[in-house]
């Protein structure tokens, strides 16, 4: 039934792929037209990293904790390290199947188990866990921001402080919210087709839909409060203004992306980390805004 479902999406994909393309905002009851080319973001490609193993690797998420780009693999159930110091590409086991991953301090990461209902807070130099966390449901995309941890639990998204004792929750506005980024005073998560952005009350702010734009997974947000979501079966990577009014296609295949899942903005050093799905080759970017 799942793969029947999957093909089914990917052929709706692939029609409406051949239509006029239409982009929209809807911020409560109206449709607001925006511009493709309207917003004056740029990237320029840093580094290409090529991270293939001598085994089949999928990578679902991504996250950057100093000089360490961390990658969750779910088909091996591991973290894969790669050390900007000297290009050496180390391994965490897991005991499941890894999807989401967010950084808690710079020794440390969050992350989820979707299929076992597990969160865990493990120590990438120890490799132990800290803190192990009981979801009740399956738990997929997290974000952690000023000590807490926010992930997706069924419809909600829980609150967690960083020794897993519960702060309360927040209703999504989608069944299907895969992927989250809590930023200031803002929450952004995807479905497959659409990007919301929530009051951290949850009512939502606007919404952001694009026929271009299919299999919506990763979010991020940079200094500049803008959003950039990856679309896996649409091969590309989108800049969405903060008031989701403007909007720009700044990554394709013509760059190497190749259904692209993981995405992660450090604000610290302006630049945007993007993995492959398929768990071959990852990307930085230099990122400016005029």
């Amino acid at each position: 039934m799942a793969e029947a479902q999957e093909t089914i999406r990917s052929q709706d994909y692939e029609k409406r792929k051949s239509e006029e393309t239409k982009l929209d905002v809807v911020c409560r009851g109206a449709q607001i037209p925006i511009v493709e080319t309207g917003l004056h973001v740029f990237v320029y490609l840093n580094k290409e990293i090529h991270l293939s193993a001598d085994k089949q690797q999928s990578f679902f998420d991504c996250v950057i904790l100093e000089n360490k780009l961390i990658f969750t693999d779910i088909i091996n159930s591991r973290l894969v390290i790669f050390n900007e110091e000297n290009s050496d590409i180390s391994y965490i086991p897991v005991p499941y199947k890894p999807w989401g991953i967010t950084g808690i301090r710079n020794d440390a990461v969050a992350i989820s188990y979707p299929w076992v209902h597990i969160v865990q807070i493990v120590n990438i130099c120890t490799q132990k866990v800290e803190v192990q966390i009981d979801s009740k449901n399956e738990c997929w995309g997290l974000s952690s921001y000023k000590k807490r941890l926010y992930f997706v639990s069924g419809r909600i998204l829980k609150i967690v402080d960083l020794m897993g004792k519960y702060k309360g929750k927040i209703m999504l506005p989608s069944d299907d919210v895969s992927c989250v980024k809590v930023d200031d005073t803002r929450l952004l998560c995807t479905d497959r087709e659409t990007l919301y952005c929530c009051y951290l009350h949850g009512a939502i702010f606007w919404e952001f839909r694009m026929d271009n734009l299919a299999e919506l997974h990763g979010v991020t947000v940079d200094r500049h409060g803008n959003v950039y979501v990856a679309g896996e079966w649409s091969n590309n990577v989108v800049a969405i203004s903060p008031d989701g009014t403007k909007c720009r296609v700044i990554l394709t295949t013509l760059k190497g992306i190749n259904s692209p899942r993981g995405i992660y903005f450090d604000k610290k050093e302006n630049r945007l980390l993007v993995s492959n799905c398929n768990g071959d080759k990852a990307f930085v970017f230099d990122a400016q805004t005029l």
